[in-house]
């Protein structure tokens, strides 16, 4: 695996951010399985309780993985990202994982199965790894709106290909070279007069991202179906997968939602036609909206 794959993770000095990166490192390599690779941290500011968690997983995980642990200013979340790909851009692929993820149990070799996928289709930039937990979560961030029927090329084992997609942060696995191919690589960075001000108190707070949104659509993409990753801040369950099992949503028509939702609500589920695809999920939150709000 020497250059062919690696996983980046950016976190920042703020607080829970230790736990956030403690969950991370923790549930990936609990729901993962993968031979021993290399993981490398880049920290936006100097956090002592985050040096103590990455020394804590090089003890803890050190026949699985070879840590690797930066540190810089925090000039942003661009400038942080483009400091942790200047280490890795020898690698053929990248899974890119925030510090505020949790993997969620589902079939450990879901990585394999992406990293085989790309191998035997080159054309295949990006597999995008977001599990959405409830309706609240496509009106914020669209999901609907990309597995549409229009946008999807076609469904391929358990990956849904796309048309086009927006870049993001959110946890994929990327073919490195092409994300500097489509101009995505390196992020915009904001940094005025000499001071960071894509910061969260600051006027230019995402801007990274959102500058670079539109340059996704260069990109083929593609969703591994429904999902092994949530985000830390809108999961209040964390590692209890017991309590997770408990409190997921029963569907008695599928084994799971058919959207991929872990707790769609009861009225949600109400308006469900049965018969129409995961990709009627646009359509049906339209619905959903008009019936009740």
């Amino acid at each position: 695996m020497e250059n062919k794959f690696c996983i980046s993770t950016l976190t920042h000095s703020a607080d829970r951010r230790d736990k956030f990166l403690q969950l991370t490192i923790k549930t990936f390599l609990e729901n993962t399985a993968l031979p021993k690779v290399e993981w490398y941290i880049h920290c936006n500011g100097h956090d002592e309780n985050i040096i103590n968690v990455v020394n804590e997983a090089k003890e803890l995980y050190n026949e699985r993985i070879t840590f690797h642990f930066t540190e810089s200013e925090n000039n942003g979340v661009g400038f942080g990202i483009n400091k942790l790909n200047e280490q890795i851009q020898q690698y053929e692929y990248v899974l890119f994982l925030e510090g505020d993820w949790i993997t969620i149990p589902t079939d450990q070799n879901w990585l394999n199965g992406c990293l085989n996928y790309m191998e035997k289709n080159d054309i295949v930039d990006q597999i995008l790894l977001r599990r959405y937990l409830h309706d609240v979560d496509d009106r914020q961030f669209g999901f609907g709106y990309w597995i549409k029927e229009d946008n999807i090329n076609f469904v391929d084992e358990q990956f849904l290909r796309l048309k086009k997609k927006e870049y993001t942060n959110n946890p994929y696995v990327r073919r490195n070279a092409r994300f500097y191919d489509a101009n995505i690589f390196p992020l915009e960075e904001f940094i005025i007069d000499g001071q960071p001000t894509e910061l969260k108190d600051k006027e230019n707070w995402g801007q990274a991202e959102l500058k670079a949104e539109h340059l996704g659509y260069k990109l083929e993409s593609a969703y591994l179906m429904m999902g092994v990753m949530v985000h830390c801040d809108h999961f209040p369950i964390y590692d209890d997968w017991v309590k997770l099992e408990e409190a997921k949503t029963k569907c008695q028509y599928y084994k799971e939602c058919k959207y991929g939702y872990l707790f769609a609500n009861e009225r949600f589920c109400g308006l469900c036609e049965k018969d129409a695809s995961f990709s009627d999920l646009e359509r049906h939150n339209q619905l959903y909206e008009k019936t009740y709000y």
